[in-house]
């Protein structure tokens, strides 16, 4: 019978208890790829969407949507950090998995309708925003800010 308990308490650790998981923003792979200019080193692409800011290889400001400045993505960034229910990032997670949350935010944003060679953005139209969107994926097994965008009306 002891035998049985046991066999019972392993299945369900393994099984049934949820994952372990924490807060995405408090992990520090998180933090360093929520730095634009580190973001392509870690797989991300944050840096497609901040102004003066050079993408990663194979990435071009044009025709995407950046933030106003780097400001506003720290806000928005700051903001997910501060929320009362936290965006989690599963410890056990398969490379490629996402957890993702949208940030309601109004302001304006960048348009961008030109990027010189190294993909910067050198044109762009004013558009207001109501909200950000803001994706951490599993790279390498660490989870990383892939991307960040604001997302027009």
């Amino acid at each position: 019978m002891r035998t049985i308990a046991v066999f019972a308490a392993a299945w369900l650790a393994l099984w049934v208890l949820p994952a372990r998981a924490e807060v995405c923003t408090n992990l520090v792979t998180v933090q360093m790829s929520a730095i634009p200019e580190m973001n392509g080193q870690s797989g991300g692409h944050l840096a497609a969407h901040v102004p003066n800011v050079t993408p990663p290889q194979g990435w071009t400001q044009q025709g995407r949507t950046l933030f106003w400045d780097r400001q506003a993505w720290e806000e928005a960034y700051d903001q997910l950090a501060r929320q009362q229910v936290p965006l989690y990032c599963a410890d056990n997670a398969p490379n490629g998995s996402e957890a993702a949350r949208t940030i309601y935010r109004q302001y304006f944003a960048h348009q961008c309708t030109a990027a010189n060679g190294q993909g910067v953005c050198t044109r762009a139209n004013d558009v207001q925003v109501n909200a950000v969107q803001i994706v951490m994926r599993r790279i390498n097994d660490r989870w990383v800010v892939y991307t960040a965008y604001p997302t027009p009306n």
